[in-house]
């Protein structure tokens, strides 16, 4: 649990924090006994207190990014000039400052915070969106509630934990449910079924939820009737059909190790995480490695239109329809645990040593050649070349922190699914010997690694939060844009004239 000693003025960013959601109230006038007794509650109530201390923790980690910290100056910045009712003018005696005039003439400790934090190239991406101002009523109802908050926490009867309880809105836990035996458990019917949150998503989606907008656009017009469906059934290795908010599988063919396995439970770990707000849905799944629906066999005036396959990958020449892979549940055949685990050990790794990932030599000859790629004393592809690799590989490392959480995951297949299911032109009903799965189906049965995954990565209990908000498609001229500057950055590396690019 975060306690917050209450300061005499208020900064930029606290201003939104709610005492019992984000912190612990302490007054500075009876600091010591208030600190006593948030102590002593605490540790009587750990539940809630941890709840508090996580929402505190994610309200700092969401809302106080650096970039945020840039936007919240900018737009202030803005607001303010545009109300000056004359045009500036340099004072006299002012002195002109810059980034070089302030670092290059200091040393020590105040050097290095300089160089550490200094912008080196302009933000690829514009400010956020400034929200619109408070109404009076709106402002007074938000401060009126702080101030009930903050009396709340002085007062130390049953009352007051009842008010924390309901505030803070405890997540009841729903584990795994497997029989003593661990024999194949029938699904459960103690999780709930429905969802509702306090309002929409204040969260914007990362910028490549627009893909979902291009990789559905293909049926857009038309829409995506049953015979569409079915005639994806030959390259399939499964169908998936979402009824009622349950989830049935129909095996069409003999898939590579536990790929469809941990498709399916990241999908029933979505419905977990969001019940009741997956629509009935039908849809056909390739778990190859190689894209299966051709553009060039759609063509033409009398061509057919394309059947809706997802899979795990896209290309140029094909109709696809891009998923999220399995392994971000687990890859147990050669010992890849789920995302946010996996994530975490990267990130520790790449604290010790330098290294690139190649990926499974296994899989593919083209990750077979990329493990013959060693320098050597006459070959070394200028790597030695640390700043430029460094700014690339953090950058790489940042993009993936930003915008590859597992909460967007779900997030991408929610919308995905979502938009997917409003294309169809008819009601999903459950295939012939399709079987109805489960969290206690898939996981209960199963032994080592598998289960090991399955329970790392379930979902035990409905979000709190929304997901969050889809951008915009694409324009056509944006994303011939995109796929210009894309295609050159591509063109330089080749021509091995990265060094003029980055300068």
């Amino acid at each position: 649990m975060t306690m917050f000693i209450e300061p005499k003025y208020y900064d930029f960013f606290t201003r939104n924090m709610l005492p019992l959601q984000h912190y612990w109230p302490i007054s500075i006038r009876n600091m010591c006994e208030e600190i006593k007794y948030a102590v002593d509650w605490g540790n009587s109530h750990l539940h809630i207190a941890e709840a508090i201390g996580q929402r505190g923790t994610n309200y700092v980690v969401e809302n106080l990014k650096m970039k945020f910290v840039y936007d919240y100056m900018f737009h202030l910045l803005n607001e303010y000039a545009k109300l000056m009712k004359f045009k500036p003018a340099i004072p006299t005696e002012a002195v002109e400052t810059c980034a070089e005039s302030m670092v290059c003439s200091v040393r020590g400790l105040k050097k290095r915070l300089f160089v550490e934090s200094i912008v080196t190239s302009p933000s690829e991406t514009p400010p956020c969106t400034i929200p619109p101002p408070y109404t009076p009523q709106t402002l007074e109802e938000f401060l009126q509630q702080k101030q009930d908050l903050l009396n709340q926490s002085r007062i130390t009867s049953t009352t007051f934990l009842k008010t924390i309880i309901i505030f803070n809105k405890p997540q009841l836990q729903f584990p795994l449910n497997c029989t003593d035996k661990n024999t194949a458990a029938t699904c459960s019917s103690y999780y709930p079924t429905t969802l509702e949150f306090d309002g929409d998503s204040t969260t914007s989606c990362p910028d490549y939820f627009r893909w979902i907008h291009e990789d559905l656009k293909p049926w857009k017009s038309t829409g995506i009737t049953r015979d569409m469906v079915e005639r994806g059934r030959n390259v399939s290795h499964f169908r998936l059909v979402i009824v009622n908010g349950k989830v049935y599988v129909q095996k069409l063919g003999k898939v590579y190790q536990t790929r469809d396995v941990f498709t399916i439970w990241g999908i029933l770990q979505l419905l977990r995480l969001y019940p009741g707000k997956i629509p009935d849905l039908d849809l056909m799944f390739q778990c190859g490695d190689k894209t299966v629906i051709l553009k060039k066999n759609f063509q033409g005036p009398e061509a057919l239109s394309p059947p809706p396959v997802f899979h795990y990958c896209g290309d140029e020449i094909s109709h696809d329809i891009v998923f999220p892979d399995w392994s971000f549940w687990g890859w147990p055949e050669i010992n890849i645990g789920p995302w946010e685990t996996t994530l975490h050990n990267i990130l520790e790794g790449n604290k010790k040593t330098k290294w690139i990932d190649r990926g499974n030599p296994a899989v593919a000859n083209i990750r077979r050649e990329l493990m013959k790629c060693n320098p050597t004393k006459q070959q070394d592809w200028n790597a030695r070349i640390e700043s430029i690799t460094q700014v690339i590989g953090n950058g790489g490392t940042e993009y993936i922190l930003e915008n590859l959480k597992l909460k967007y995951v779900y997030d991408y297949m929610f919308h995905l699914l979502n938009d997917y299911a409003k294309l169809l032109k008819y009601k999903p009903t459950i295939p012939e010997g399709a079987i109805e799965m489960c969290s206690e189906s898939m996981a209960c049965p199963v032994q080592g690694l598998q289960k090991s995954f399955m329970e790392e990565s379930m979902v035990n209990s409905p979000s709190d939060t929304p997901p969050c908000a889809m951008p915009s498609p694409h324009t056509p001229q944006t994303l011939k844009q995109f796929l210009q500057e894309k295609e050159n950055l591509i063109e330089q590396v080749k021509k091995k004239s990265v060094n003029n690019l980055l300068v």
